[in-house]
């Protein structure tokens, strides 16, 4: 059922639920699409996110906690990602003092080649899904989620006790840096 105000009740007021819940089945299929549009280039949409950290370092390439740090979402294993994208021939990693934590990940041909030809392919495809929606409209979600995005930061930082935090890297840092690059 696709209806704006799924979810809602009658009984009490969950607008902020029916927003969480439209937000995540958009998330969803906008995941979902991209998937399938990346797996025309045999990559997922976490690989293709390294691709593009790493093109966008040059050519020395990235160590693993920088690539980790600009996904779009967590990767729980990055090491095993990286693995299994040298399988494929797309990164190459050269290990720092023989540390796996802190190897460079390069770019091959292949990887680069995807990368950059998938470049301009998935601004043309994200202009087409956000199409519905006005330049300022576009604008006006992006800060509206932005502001979300830092709530929820804050909220990470501040709910968790220091002996119930996972390590999440500096939160701050990380916002200042979204901020920063306009995200």
């Amino acid at each position: 059922m696709t209806r704006e105000d799924f979810g809602a009740s009658s009984k009490y007021d969950n607008l902020a639920e029916v927003l969480f819940g439209n937000l995540i089945r958009a998330a969803d299929l906008i995941e979902r699409a991209l998937e399938n549009y990346l797996a025309r280039v045999d990559v997922t949409l976490a690989q293709y996110n390294v691709l593009r950290s790493i093109r966008e370092r040059g050519k020395e390439g990235a160590n693993i906690g920088v690539i980790a740090n600009e996904m779009l979402n967590r990767q729980p294993d990055m090491t095993r990602l990286i693995d299994r994208m040298e399988a494929k021939g797309l990164v190459i990693r050269h290990e720092v003092a023989g540390d796996r934590r802190q190897s460079l990940v390069k770019l091959t041909r292949k990887g680069l080649k995807i990368a950059n030809s998938q470049e301009h392919r998935l601004v043309k495809f994200h202009a087409e899904n956000f199409s519905v929606l006005t330049r300022e409209e576009q604008k006006h979600l992006k800060s509206l989620l932005f502001r979300i995005r830092l709530r929820m930061i804050e909220r990470e930082n501040t709910n968790e006790s220091k002996e119930d935090r996972k390590p999440i890297g500096n939160m701050r840092h990380r916002a200042r840096r979204m901020q920063n690059k306009g995200e």
